[in-house]
């Protein structure tokens, strides 16, 4: 991973290289890496300055052959996480070649979630068994002795 992948474009260049993506060792020993969110709250003293907030945090493993980058969270990729101040060792900015595989994996963890998404309400509409109780000489749960 010593270069940028082939398929990066001029465009994809200038977004990874102004985004703010950053690495973080914690007091747990993970290594992490995610995009740090900028956000600026009316009272400060509510919710103090000890909270960096990021997006899809990403683990970074090491192995024989580099890095490989696995989610690290289990909430959605859209939501934040706060990392709390206390508990980061380190923080430096993502090299170059990070930053696009970091970008790289976050298009792979939406895509995955929207496909999880579309199969999920696949399988909630497209339900054969579901589908009966619309059937009116099916109802499985108006069941009347009489009936028969």
């Amino acid at each position: 991973m010593k270069e940028l992948p082939e398929q990066i474009s001029p465009e994809m260049l200038d977004q990874i290289l102004e985004a703010n993506i950053y690495t973080y060792r914690l007091t747990d020993g993970s290594y992490i890496v995610a995009e740090e969110i900028n956000i600026e709250f009316d009272d400060e003293e509510e919710y103090g300055s000890n909270v960096v907030y990021v997006t899809m945090p990403a683990q970074i493993i090491f192995t024989k052959h580099g890095y490989a980058i696995t989610p690290w969270n289990i909430i959605s990729i859209h939501d934040l996480t706060e990392l709390n101040v206390d508990n980061i060792v380190s923080r430096s900015e993502a090299p170059i070649n990070l930053k696009a595989y970091y970008a790289k994996f976050m298009l792979i963890q939406n895509i995955k979630e929207n496909l999880e998404e579309q199969l999920m309400e696949k399988l909630f509409t497209d339900d054969t068994i579901d589908k009966q109780d619309f059937n009116e000489h099916n109802r499985r749960w108006e069941w009347k002795p009489e009936n028969n």
